[in-house]
């Protein structure tokens, strides 16, 4: 992501290799199937409800970087913190290994997970047809889950959209998994990063799990940057159904 990375947006960038599952040809798919409206419709009211409900959350996050060329090695933990109206912000819990990698990519990485989670930049990284030209690929089925697949092709080069797919929840309408490349390069250093991001649910919502990412870049070669995330602590509102008198 950059950001990337909450449902709809790739806000976390990350890292390591990038699988390719087989998709529904055209000819398999049945004639039943929403349309790209419908299903991103679905998907914006399923994340309305539950952006509502999110009040906060926190979670631990290693990021873990190798460099190949220069056989460098870098890693930091963080711990995540989330609002509702502050968006994401992180501490350093502990960092190791290569000083340069650590300022030029993870600590770049988190910044632009930062500034993407705030209110006026969630907009520009939701999937939607204003940032996409979407296009139903199919239906596959992703870590037990049925789910639609779409072909993302971005309408800005912004370093919060990605140009690929995205494996969307057919009973949730949430994100699980998106796969490709980030729509503009972050930078020199960082290159143009071949990234898979999936998500898993906490509770009742949809949050990041794993991230993984490939770059060759100029500078530094093929680099590869694994994010995991754990121990989340979700806070939510009350949910009026379960209120007794």
């Amino acid at each position: 992501m950059l950001e990337a990375f909450a449902p709809y947006r790739c806000g976390c960038i990350a890292r390591l290799a990038i699988v390719f599952p087989s998709i529904i040809s055209a000819a398999e798919v049945p004639a039943t199937l929403p349309s790209v409206d419908q299903i991103v419709a679905r998907m914006e009211e399923a994340d309305g409800v539950r952006n509502g409900s999110l009040l906060s959350y926190t979670a631990t996050r290693n990021y873990v970087l190798v460099n190949e060329r220069f056989k460098k090695r870098a890693k930091m933990t963080v711990r995540i913190h989330y609002t509702q109206l502050g968006g994401k912000s992180f501490e350093v819990l502990s960092e190791e290994g290569s000083s340069l990698l650590r300022d030029r990519v993870i600590n770049r990485v988190i910044k632009a997970e930062e500034e993407g989670s705030q209110n006026e930049s969630r907009q520009t990284s939701r999937i939607s047809s204003a940032n996409y030209r979407l296009r139903v690929n199919g239906v596959e089925e992703l870590r037990g889950r049925e789910c639609y697949v779409l072909d993302l092709v971005p309408k800005s080069k912004s370093p919060y959209l990605v140009r690929g797919k995205a494996w969307i929840d057919k009973s949730e309408y949430a994100v699980v998994r998106i796969e490709g490349l980030l729509a503009k390069k972050p930078s020199l250093w960082v290159g143009s990063p071949k990234i898979t991001q999936d998500y898993a649910k906490q509770g009742t919502f949809w949050l990041p799990l794993t991230s993984s990412s490939i770059t060759d870049a100029p500078i530094f070669g093929r680099t590869t940057l694994d994010i995991e995330s754990s121990v989340y602590e979700v806070r939510a509102k009350p949910d009026p159904t379960r209120e007794t008198n």
